[in-house]
């Protein structure tokens, strides 16, 4: 860790703030594209819980410049069902390698993104309570692997929210994950380290900022571009994570 190159550290900002711009346009994909990196650099034991400070900054921000949009019932349903899953993975990820785990997430996002474009699944709609074993699967996805997907859009989209209630409702639901995961991580894994502290910090200063300019950037996307472009992201991110694993 010590033999940490500048420019090293340079990459992992620049990609930590076109990460979180990303994010807060899209509400996802700041974890999902520095994870790799801080792997790259320092290791999953220090990435991941990096990541959970991180994502907690940058997703407290992005709901709150959009609160006055949260689906409460939508939010508290997917509490429900992240906080039990998101304790179980975090003690699994302690003693867990977790290249296969990541390359089953990108299939199983491909084949999601696959499933709703067929005729039949236009017409599906995503009830209220399909977001408990949503949070369900993505507190544990996100404890064990580092990050929660991204799948969650394509149900949040289904579901009729708008793109400001997704962003603010999405947020929120992915703010309450980090809390148990940084809990185990810290109390029974021992793995908040002042380095780890010191980054996940650093990081989310660069995500409050990247969080702040994407939602500005919403408001110039139209809704049905809007999700069009989630389906792509989602997509793309797929094919990377079923290709190159951990």
């Amino acid at each position: 860790m010590e033999d940490v190159a500048i420019w090293q550290l340079t990459v992992l900002f620049v990609v930590a703030a076109i990460g979180m711009s990303m994010s807060g346009a899209a509400g996802f994909g700041g974890g999902v594209i520095i994870l790799p990196v801080l792997v790259w650099i320092y290791g999953p034991e220090v990435a991941v819980p990096v990541v959970a400070l991180f994502q907690l900054i940058g997703t407290a921000t992005r709901f709150w410049l959009a609160r006055d949009s949260i689906d409460w019932k939508v939010v508290a349903w997917f509490a429900a069902g992240s906080t039990p899953f998101a304790i179980l993975g975090s003690f699994i990820f302690i003693a867990t390698d977790t290249d296969l785990l990541i390359r089953i997430m990108g299939g199983g996002m491909i084949a999601l993104v696959t499933l709703m474009q067929l005729p039949w699944t236009k017409r599906v709609r995503m009830a209220l309570w399909g977001f408990l074993p949503l949070g369900g699967a993505s507190g544990f996805l996100a404890s064990v692997i580092g990050i929660p997907g991204p799948f969650q859009p394509v149900f949040y989209l289904a579901y009729g929210l708008s793109p400001r209630a997704y962003m603010a409702s999405f947020s929120l639901s992915m703010c309450m994950i980090q809390v148990p995961k940084l809990a185990v991580y810290g109390a029974g894994g021992e793995l908040i380290t002042p380095l780890v502290v010191g980054l996940g910090l650093s990081l989310g200063v660069v995500a409050a900022g990247g969080a702040y300019f994407g939602a500005r950037l919403l408001r110039r996307i139209p809704e049905k571009w809007f999700a069009i472009s989630v389906n792509v992201i989602v997509f793309a991110f797929g094919v990377l994570f079923l290709v190159a694993g951990g």
